[in-house]
């Protein structure tokens, strides 16, 4: 691990793979491929990097792996897939990648999917393209606790704000040993109010009090609820208050980016990475700033996709990304 450990450093963009099915014939370890995105975060980027996750879509197994019981196209189911893909996000992957490789097809191919996990990823990549701005989102600082009725369901979840409304990603950890096939999953969002609307489903949910309810089961294992403007969330105690602005600003190749804020003395613009790391604060008294791509230290930043948060008064931020190319 010392070694792996020192490769971070001098990337910009920091990723992974992990294959529960096509590499290890377990069913039961998509667990692994949360504790691994943890992992990748916490100990090797320690935050400040933007992570990435490849994920296994191949309807076979490896050449050293064989699930009889699935007959030859032994690979990952698509519901499994989508469990580890969202799974990835919820962990703090900020982009996902696809192995889509087999020397079983019969033979050797490149792309080697069931027509079961093709539709699967084109309904979910849709999702997650149209989600793009919810997913950089700085994390919701709302009080929020999800807990499934059966003691060994595993559920994993993240919250994001976003134009004004609460995004919560729920995912149940398919394929636990001794856990039941279907979960159900009780959430609760201190000062709730209304109904809650699942993300791409056509339904809603009426809460009870400041909780509501749902059923996950291993074909269906994510949910994603959007909670509205209407609903007064009491959020943890912070000294940041982030309103996001649905708008992406640009950073050219090889040009500064110009950053506009009110007027007033002690105004500033905090840089955040995607993983919410703190990179640079600019300060000003005549409402603008502008960003060289460097860090508090002097060192040019990587590519990537960058956050400018404008702090103008203790109860007032806004925030908008930065998208920026190679240099």
């Amino acid at each position: 691990d010392s070694m792996y450990y020192s490769y971070p450093k001098y990337a910009d963009i920091v990723g992974f793979d992990y294959y529960p099915i096509y590499g290890w014939c377990k069913p039961d370890w998509l667990y692994k491929v949360g504790d691994s995105q943890n992992e990748l975060v916490d100990k090797y980027c320690k935050g400040a990097k933007s992570t990435y996750q490849w994920i296994e879509c191949v309807k076979t197994s490896s050449q050293w792996c064989d699930l009889s019981s699935r007959g030859d196209n032994d690979g990952s189911y698509d519901y499994e897939v989508k469990d580890e893909v969202w799974l990835a996000i919820a962990k703090g992957a900020n982009a996902i990648g696809y192995f889509t490789h087999s020397w079983e097809c019969p033979g050797y191919s490149q792309c080697c999917l069931s027509d079961a996990q093709i539709a699967m990823l084109k309904k979910m990549n849709a999702q997650i393209t149209a989600l793009t701005n919810v997913l950089c989102a700085g994390d919701s600082k709302a009080a929020i606790t999800v807990k499934s009725a059966d003691a060994k369901g595993l559920i994993a979840f993240r919250a994001k704000e976003y134009g004004g409304s609460l995004y919560l990603i729920v995912v149940d950890v398919i394929g636990v040993a001794g856990a039941l096939d279907t979960q159900q999953v009780s959430i609760t969002v201190s000062g709730l109010q209304g109904a809650v609307r699942v993300y791409d489903e056509n339904r809603t949910i009426a809460p009870t009090g400041t909780t509501f309810r749902d059923k996950f089961n291993k074909t269906d294992p994510v949910h994603i609820y959007v909670i509205g403007t209407s609903t007064k969330v009491k959020r943890k105690k912070s000294s940041d208050f982030f309103f996001p602005i649905p708008r992406a600003i640009r950073a050219d190749r090889g040009f500064p980016t110009r950053l506009f804020l009110p007027h007033g003395p002690g105004n500033s613009i905090k840089v955040y990475s995607c993983s919410g790391a703190m990179i640079r604060v600019l300060r000003t008294n005549s409402g603008t700033a502008v960003w060289d791509y460097t860090d508090e230290a002097g060192a040019r930043v990587g590519a990537g996709v960058y956050y400018a948060v404008t702090h103008f008064s203790r109860e007032n931020s806004a925030i908008g990304s930065l998208h920026r190319g190679e240099f």
